[in-house]
């Protein structure tokens, strides 16, 4: 199995813990408007997360316009930030 393969699962797998369901064309999508929900539910600004974690401002509009996800090492910061696991809901 290729490098990319496995980094692209092990990618989908972690981004579950943001997502209801996912799939090749609408993950990054699914993925931002879950973690959007998250920073409403906890009054995050993208200023604050982006500067906590260390993301540019513009990354979450990327990941939903070009429909992609963060790295696993991001969405596993990401799931630490808000204290939720990165198993499947």
């Amino acid at each position: 199995m290729s490098t990319l393969k496995i980094e692209f699962m092990v990618n989908c797998m972690v981004a579950q813990l943001l997502c209801h369901d996912f799939s090749d064309n609408d993950g990054g999508v699914m993925f931002t408007e879950r973690l959007l929900e998250l920073m409403k539910d906890r009054n995050v600004s993208i200023r604050q997360i982006s500067s906590d974690i260390g993301f540019g401002v513009n990354q979450i509009k990327y990941w939903k316009t070009h429909g992609t996800l963060p790295k696993a090492d991001l969405v596993e910061k990401i799931a630490e930030y808000f204290g939720v696991s990165v198993e499947k809901r």
